[in-house]
Formats: structure tokens, sequence, C-alpha cells
């Protein structure tokens, strides 16, 4: 069952090992940038994660399944809606973390799990969790996969939906669970759709069909995959399974049932054959890449050596000149970028207040209508109950609102990044020409640059009116003269809360795209530095003629010859491991 994750790390291991021979020569040259690079390469595939999250509608059996994966009762099961934090699950010795939205985290043991990720035990998430995380020994989790059990859509608790949604962008693939004794819901259908837009795999399991007996499934499948069928427009592969009783088997230790089984491999093979390819060729054609600057600079040193001394030196001089221009001309550049960056924020701004002044009236409305029909609430319920009903329309309101602009200003984040890689393309060329011109050999830079980030931080935050002890006077009054003031103060809040989130939100996207803005540039100035100084540092190496003397039994000219043949086994490795999964590697740039 593991073999192909087994053949997937053999195909990793190369890589490893090829960055390996690239990270000793760059020791040997004392070359600090490239070992830093092929050093945090190697951290990063020998780390790599697979997010394999269970979804699907409240009571589907979900934490059931994820149990059965990893062959532990671990995740709490009951038959109300239960999970309502995203729990993840992944290798390591036995050990479970809460993490809550203020970034502090807690240790707890097995039996207080319950305490934390379900409705019963944390209701409307009053303890403000923000994921637990749970280290566990199986096999499935070995090589990097991780597990995620979300809450369910579609129950009564609004923020279980989000939670789940908020995952969706995470995940490398997804199992979907249907329920064999309920037809799908239009609900369930309409987020299999919005799964599928974020899961490059999509595993359709139809759970519980040990509830009904051999005929009555068979309908119940046959009625599924026509219903699927219809929503997706091809005919869908099922997997009909009872996660109770492959849960109940691996616990016994005994053989598990065959649906079961054949999902269970599907999922693995996907992961090596699926995203395991995906990774190996991106990481080929990066690793490829620093074996074609790492040449070219060995063969810039090669050029170097046969050329007279004082030749070299004016060359070197020449080509610093350039460099400096070069470097002024990339401080121009990013003097652009900022200013068009500012104006994109201005835009932002510009676009919420006229949401704001558009939906102001509707939400005073709104908290007006919810007065009236709690009004017969006492006071602190009646407060507690507006305010949980201001934040949840606050939050709806801007949620679509945000849906729109994210996409309106990724695309024009983007555009913006895209008129910054053509002087950063103009940038790579006079690079290259500088370093022909003056150095005599092609030296073409590689660089890569960054979408906009979508780590947001933002949270939606509604005060209470009467927090403060001169406000909170009028609620000492009877409820006959209190609630007036308590309408009053609440269908205020509505208009001022509205302002406020919009400036938090505003905030935000500044915050996400400065933040990415000065990543790009400080990456792109570095590398551009970087590019520079090896060059000249690799033509300056060449004044020094070794005609006596041998390092490691090697000359000057015979260790560059010796560095050469390396990397050319560093590129047949590359190449071995992606004829071995069956895909293509990126030539090296001769």
């Amino acid at each position: 069952m593991l073999n192909s994750l087994v053949n997937f790390n053999q195909q990793k291991e190369l890589l490893i090992e090829a960055a390996g021979i690239i990270n000793a020569l760059a020791q040997r040259r004392n070359d600090v940038s490239l070992n830093s690079r092929t050093t945090a390469f190697c951290i990063k595939i020998d780390s790599t994660t697979f997010n394999l999250a269970v979804v699907g509608e409240f009571k589907r059996g979900k934490s059931t399944l994820v149990n059965a994966l990893i062959g532990d009762n671990i995740l709490p099961m009951a038959v109300i809606p239960l999970t309502s934090i995203a729990t993840i699950i992944r290798y390591g010795v036995d050990k479970i973390e809460v993490k809550f939205q203020n970034n502090q985290t807690v240790e707890i043991t097995k039996d207080k799990l319950v305490d934390y990720v379900t409705e019963s035990g944390n209701p409307n998430n009053h303890k403000l969790v923000s994921t637990v995380e749970i280290q566990h020994s199986a096999a499935l989790l070995k090589d990097g996969v991780r597990l995620i059990d979300t809450p369910g859509v579609g129950s009564a608790f609004k923020h279980n939906t989000t939670t789940t949604y908020d995952y969706l962008p995470e995940i490398d693939a997804a199992i979907f669970l249907f329920s064999a004794d309920q037809p799908a819901s239009q609900l369930e259908l309409a987020f299999l759709k919005d799964v599928n837009e974020y899961a490059p795999r999509t595993f359709l399991v139809q759970n519980k069909i040990d509830h009904l007996s051999h005929d009555e499934l068979a309908e119940s499948l046959s009625y599924l995959k026509k219903t699927i069928a219809e929503q997706i427009g091809s005919q869908p592969v099922l997997y009909p399974i009872s996660a109770k009783a492959a849960l109940n088997k691996r616990l016994n230790k005994t053989i598990e049932a065959d649906g079961f089984d054949l999902l269970e491999h599907e999922i693995l093979d996907f992961l090596v054959n699926g995203k395991a390819q995906t990774l190996i060729a991106s990481s080929s054609a990066r690793l490829n890449k620093e074996i074609a600057s790492t040449r070219q600079l060995l063969q810039l040193e090669q050029y170097s050596r046969k050329q007279p001394l004082e030749a070299l030196r004016e060359a070197i001089v020449a080509f610093s000149a350039a460099a400096d221009k070069i470097r002024q001309e990339q401080s121009d550049a990013e003097y652009i970028i900022n200013g068009e960056t500012a104006n994109l924020v201005r835009t932002i701004e510009s676009d919420l207040n006229k949401f704001v002044t558009e939906h102001k009236s509707a939400l005073v409305a709104e908290i007006d209508t919810a007065f009236m029909s709690n009004r017969n609430l006492d006071k602190a319920a009646l407060i507690q109950t507006l305010r949980q009903h201001l934040l949840q329309q606050t939050k709806s309101l801007f949620d679509q609102w945000r849906l729109v602009e994210e996409a309106v200003v990724a695309e024009s984040f983007s555009k913006i990044t895209a008129r910054f890689t053509e002087r950063a393309n103009s940038i790579v060329a006079q690079i290259s020409k500088a370093t022909k011109e003056h150095l005599g050999v092609d030296a073409t830079a590689h660089f890569e640059l960054e979408p906009l980030t979508s780590d947001s931080r933002h949270r939606y935050v509604v005060d209470d009116p009467f927090t403060l002890a001169v406000e909170s006077l009028p609620l000492l009054l009877p409820s006959i003269l209190a609630k007036p003031i308590i309408r009053r103060r609440f269908l205020s809040a509505a208009s001022s809360e509205l302002s406020r989130n919009s400036g938090r939100l505003r905030a935000d996207f500044q915050e996400r795209i400065t933040k990415t803005t000065k990543d790009f540039l400080n990456k792109f100035k570095a590398q551009v530095n970087i590019s520079l100084e090896e060059i000249k540092i690799t033509a300056e190496r060449a004044l020094v003629r070794e005609s006596e003397g041998l390092k490691d039994g090697l000359s000057a000219d015979e260790q560059l010859a010796a560095d050469l043949l390396e990397l050319e086994r560093a590129e047949l490795l590359l190449h071995q491991s992606a004829r071995n999964l069956g895909i293509s590697a990126a030539p090296s740039v001769e």
C-alpha cells in the first residue's frame, strides 16, 4: 500500500543528493548565497506536506473516517453536530496542541480534546481557538500527509461553515462525504462545487452503507451517482464505505473492508502520482536553474583565467561601472512600483467608502428588525443577541464584498507586478549584456517574483455599546425605559461599526499589499545584488593565478573542470528522478 510513497521518497532523495552536490561545491567556493539556497531547498523538500481534508455536511461521519484512516479512536464522535474547530493531524510523537487566535498555544491530553473542538465543549468557539494540531504515529502520515478534520457545513452553527470554507485554499486533496441513508441536498452539491474549485483531486465517498440493505444501497448509490453527474457534468467515481466498520476492524486489527481499502489506496496513489509529480517537476526545474547559473559562473572563471591580467582588471572595472547603472535603474523601478501600490490602496479605500454608504441604511433597518423580534428578552439577553446579530450581519455583508474585491485587488496587483517584471527582465538582460560585453561570457540571471499574499490576520469586531460605566447607567432603568435606549444605541452602532470594520478591512489590505511589495522588492534587490556580486567575485577569483602549489591535489584549472563534472552528475540525478516518476526535467542552459 505504501510502495508508491516509498517510490516518491526515493526520487525525493535523488533531488536532495543533487542539491547536496551543489551545496558542497558552494562551500568549497565560499559561495554563501548558493550554500544558503541549497540548504533551504533540502529542508523544504524533505519536510513536504500534503493537506488531505475531510469535508462534507454535518453528521456525515467525517471524524469517524479520520479515525479509521489513522487507526485510532482519537477524535470525538457523537450523534449531534460535533466538530467546530479544524483539527490537523500530522506525523510525530503523540502530542496535542491547541492554538488560539492570540497566537498562544497550550498542550492538552486526549481526554480534553472534546473541550476545544466540539460544540458542546466550545460552543460558538467562545474560547477563540484557531486550530488544534495532533501528532500521531500513523503510517499514513509518515510521508508528509496531514489529515484535516473540518466542521460540517449546513448545520445550525454558521461559524462551522465559515471555518470549513476558510480551509479550502489550503487543501491538496479532499475526501467529500455523502451519507447512504440520506439523498444529496442542494447545499451539499453547491459545497461540492466549491471544494472542486480548490482541490486538485476530490474523492467522493458514500458513507454509512451499513445502514442500508443490499438493494437499498444499490438504489442509493445509483441515485447519488446520477445526482452528482448532473452537477459536475461527468460520471463520478464513488467509494461506498462504512467508516464506523472500518474503524472497528482497524482497532481490532482485522482485515479492512474492501471499499475502505480501495479508498485508502487511491488516496495514496494520488499523493504520489498527482501532487508528488508536480513537486518533483518544480523542484527539478529549480535545481536546474541553480546548476545553470553555477555552470555559467564556473565557465566565466575558466574564461577569465585565460585573459591577460591587465585586460581582466580593466574588464572588472568596466563591469563594476555597468553594475552601478543597473542598480540605479533598479531603484527607479522600485520607486514606480511603490507609487502604484499606494494608488491601489487608495482605490480599495474608495471602494469601501462607497460600499459603506450603499449598505448603511439596510444594516440599520436589519438591526431594527432584530430588535423588534427580540424585544421581549431581558435586557442582558437582548444586548447579547443584538450584538451577535450585528456582528453576523456585518461579517456577511463584508464577506460578499470581499470575495469580489479580493479578485479585483489580486488582478490589479498582478498587473502592477507584471509591469515591474518587464523592468526586471530588462535589468536581467542588462546583466547578461554587461557580462558578455566586459567579461566575454553569457551569464543569465534567474529570478523568482512573488504573488499577493493571502495571509490575512483580519477579524471582524463589534463592540458592546454599554461597556463603559457611564454608558451602562441606562440599563439600571426599568425595561420599558431601558429598551428604547438599547434600540437607539444599536441603531447608531450599526452605522459606526460598519465604518469601523471598513477601516479594519482597508488596514488588512494595506498591510498585505505593503508586506508583499516590500518582500517582492527586497527579494529582487537581493537577487540583483547577489547576481552582480557573484559575477564580479568570480572574475576576481581568476586574478589569482595558482602557477605553483596545489589545493586538494588539484590545480585551480583542474578544480574548475572537476566542479563542472560534479554539476553534470547533479544534473543526471535530476533527470533520473524525473524519469522514475514519468515526468520531464527541464534541461539546464548551457
